[in-house]
């Protein structure tokens, strides 16, 4: 027996154990005086709740996660499986099961909430949901914050924990379908990226660095690249590892919305880097631009860094770009293009864009400068390739 499989006349709940001897979960039945060999009380408890599924259906990823935390050693490795009837009310039904469990676990200590979904609960009470006041430490992955049209958001756009980890956009995520080809994966693929994520993070060497800000477009326009704050001396990092916490409780800072993009296929991460240019003397021009890094082993992809809309260069000023390189390694090269919308043949008519300083450093800021490079001249449309001083 592993996953209820039975639609129940009430809603059901069990508790699932997984071993690294069985790939299957074993019913582990909860009472007073459980034998360490099967639940060990002084160490960490990891507890999976998938959302609702029809009983014809085993989510199949929560099995992929319990196998990774048991393959970093946690021997508490619990799954909650519920059921309810099929046209109760979801909201309804949550808080049965929650009371339920509740009754189970009896003090919450830890929480991490993949992407809840908003289409239910976001006009529900939120007596029904996880949020910072249900834990020690309540952290929340929200993958997909905006609509994927035609569909509206599957996930919340609001703050609930102590920390909230915002991805990319919050829709149409690196690696999903930008078309309704595969209609499902298209609809589904930023939602499911939460657990995803989450799951490749658990034997991950790399990190997934967020900065707290107050919003996407204040994150792309690089207007966050601090994480000194008060109660706070390091990044927030989304995924397993959550040893940059201090290490008081109650948690010495207040609730906090953290920005990350990441790359199209596990880890998943990114090296987060800052872009400044300045400009010298130029005619001024509306672009988008592109940058690309080049080393002796490594390139990153064609990078959009100014985001979707048309960016105004002006004469003598100072724009700064967050970027998001999905390989990092000792870049000597930047390629860069400034693309806008006039289609010009002669050479003569098209403008330059001089670049007096261009600085290229490592986030959080406060790191080294990495690289640099001086007196450099773009033309529009153009690709020009810049070579980069450490």
């Amino acid at each position: 027996m592993e996953f209820l499989h039975l639609n129940p006349p009430s809603p059901t709940i069990q508790l699932l154990k997984f071993t690294t001897h069985s790939h299957c979960g074993c019913p582990l039945g909860v009472y007073s005086g459980l034998p360490r060999h099967v639940w060990d009380p002084d160490r960490t408890t990891f507890m999976i709740v998938p959302g609702k599924r029809p009983a014809t259906g085993q989510p199949s990823w929560v099995r992929t996660m319990a196998q990774e935390l048991l393959a970093r050693g946690q021997e508490n490795v619990l799954v909650v499986d519920w059921l309810i009837l099929p046209d109760m009310k979801l909201a309804e039904a949550a808080e049965q099961i929650g009371t339920k469990l509740s009754q189970i676990i009896q003090r919450l200590l830890v929480g991490r909430c993949l992407d809840p979904f908003a289409p239910v609960f976001s006009e529900a009470n939120n007596s029904v949901y996880l949020d910072y006041k249900d834990g020690q430490y309540v952290d929340v992955i929200h993958s997909n914050f905006n609509p994927t049209e035609p569909m509206p958001a599957l996930g919340f756009s609001s703050p609930l924990g102590h920390v909230d980890f915002y991805i990319g956009t919050g829709f149409q995520l690196p690696g999903c379908p930008r078309g309704l080809f595969n209609r499902e994966k298209y609809l589904l693929c930023s939602h499911h990226r939460a657990h995803q994520i989450y799951t490749s993070s658990i034997q991950a060497s790399c990190h997934h660095l967020a900065f707290p800000c107050q919003s996407v477009a204040d994150f792309q326009q690089a207007k966050c690249t601090l994480c000194s704050l008060p109660g706070l001396n390091s990044c927030p990092e989304m995924g397993y590892d959550i040893t940059w916490l201090p290490s008081s409780r109650p948690l010495p800072f207040q609730p906090m919305a953290a920005f990350l993009t990441i790359t199209s296929a596990p880890p998943y991460c990114v090296t987060p880097l800052l872009l400044e240019l300045n400009l010298g003397e130029i005619l001024s021009v509306e672009a988008k631009l592109y940058i690309q890094l080049t080393g002796n082993a490594v390139k990153t992809s064609t990078m959009s860094v100014s985001g979707h809309h048309m960016t105004e260069f002006a004469t003598n000023n100072v724009y700064q770009f967050m970027i998001s390189a999905d390989s990092d390694g000792d870049f000597h090269t930047l390629s860069l293009k400034f693309s806008t919308q006039r289609l010009l043949y002669l050479e003569i008519r098209k403008r330059r864009i001089s670049i007096h300083h261009l600085l290229l450093s490592y986030l959080p800021k406060g790191r080294r400068i990495a690289y640099r490079a001086w007196n450099t001249t773009a033309v529009e449309n153009q690709r020009v390739e810049v070579v980069l001083e450490k």
